[in-house]
């Protein structure tokens, strides 16, 4: 059984949220980082698969969401998250992973990497992929 995370909700309460206050903004930050985080963690790479993963998981969803106006679509959740202030979102991301997982700390830390095979076009280098794993 995986160890349980702390609430990251505590760490992004206080992000700005980048959208204007009008009748059509029908979704919370919190909702949105939330479905994003977890979809994240599940291993979904991309918008369409955290829109599709939040509709899977709506119900377990609801037990610590609002989700007032049902899930945000993929272009909903990739427009508010790419209008986030990075520096802001990175240092409230490291905090809450610092935290959640201080027992990690000091351990190994397993990285691999890749160059996508045909992904080199011309002079355009071709595409990495890493990815990093604490051993334990």
């Amino acid at each position: 059984m995986s160890p349980k995370l702390l609430d990251p909700r505590t760490y992004f309460a206080d992000l700005a949220d980048p959208r204007r206050e009008t009748r059509n903004k029908l979704h919370s930050l919190h909702d949105i980082l939330m479905i994003v985080l977890c979809a994240v963690l599940s291993g979904i790479e991309d918008w369409v698969g955290m829109e599709t993963f939040g509709k899977e998981k709506e119900a377990w969803l609801r037990t610590f969401l609002t989700l007032a106006n049902g899930i945000p679509s993929h272009d909903t959740l990739s427009d508010v998250i790419g209008r986030l202030n990075p520096d802001t979102f990175a240092e409230a991301f490291q905090a809450w992973a610092t935290a959640a997982l201080a027992g990690l700390s000091g351990e190994q830390v397993c990285v691999d990497g890749k160059t996508l095979r045909g992904s080199r076009d011309g002079a355009t280098p071709g595409v990495h992929l890493i990815s990093a794993f604490a051993s334990r």
